[in-house]
C-alpha cells in the first residue's frame, strides 16, 4: 500500500466520461476545462496555488463558517506566525485568552452573523469576569485583529472588519 505524504500536491488528470481537466480538492471534483489545454492547466496553478495558501483547505463563496473554525484557522495560522529562534511567543497564550469568550458566547454562529454587538457583549463578559480596563481592551483589540485576518483571507467580507473597529475600548471609570 502507497505511503501517503503531506507533501504531494493533488494529480491534474483526465475525465474520461466528459474529456475534461479535473483535480480533486478535500474530495470534491474540480473541473478545470478540456484536458490538455493551457487554460486548464492555469487553472489547475491557480487552484492547486489558492488551496495551498489557505492551508491544504479551499474556502468557496457562500461557505458558511462558523466562528469556531475560523477561530482555529486562525490559530493555526497563529501557531506559525507567531515564533521567535523557532519558539512559540507569549502572543499566542494571549490570542488564546482573548478568543476564549468569543468561542463560548458565539462559536457556533456563523461568522457573518458576528458584528459590533455581539463584540461588545464579549466585551461585557469579560468585565463581568473581572478583568481590568487594559486587559479588556488589549483582549478585544486581539479579536478584532482575528477577524482583520479572517477578512484578509477572504473568509468574510470586509464590511465585517470595518464594522468591528468602530467598537470602542472601555473608558475609565
Amino acid at each position: 500500500m502507497p505511503i501517503l505524504t503531506s507533501e504531494k500536491l493533488p494529480k491534474y488528470r483526465r475525465h474520461r466520461a466528459s474529456g475534461q481537466a479535473v483535480v480533486t480538492l478535500a474530495g470534491r471534483d474540480h473541473y478545470l476545462g478540456p484536458h490538455g489545454t493551457k487554460a486548464s492547466k492555469l487553472e489547475y496553478d491557480r487552484l492547486i496555488a489558492q488551496w495551498l495558501a489557505n492551508g491544504r483547505t479551499l474556502t468557496t463563496p457562500g461557505d458558511d463558517l462558523t466562528i469556531v473554525e475560523v477561530l482555529a484557522r486562525f490559530r493555526r495560522f497563529a501557531v506559525g506566525h507567531y515564533r521567535r529562534s523557532g519558539r512559540a511567543t507569549r502572543s499566542l497564550g494571549n490570542i488564546d485568552d482573548a478568543i476564549r469568550p468569543v468561542k463560548l458566547l458565539f462559536g457556533r454562529e456563523r461568522v457573518l452573523d458576528f458584528g459590533p454587538l455581539k463584540l461588545k457583549a464579549v466585551q461585557a463578559a469579560m468585565v463581568e469576569a473581572g478583568l481590568s480596563r487594559g486587559v479588556v481592551n488589549r483582549r478585544i483589540s486581539i479579536v478584532k485583529r482575528v477577524f482583520k485576518w479572517t477578512v484578509s483571507e477572504e473568509l468574510a467580507p470586509p464590511s465585517l472588519a470595518h464594522a468591528l473597529a468602530s467598537v470602542s475600548g472601555l473608558q475609565r471609570g
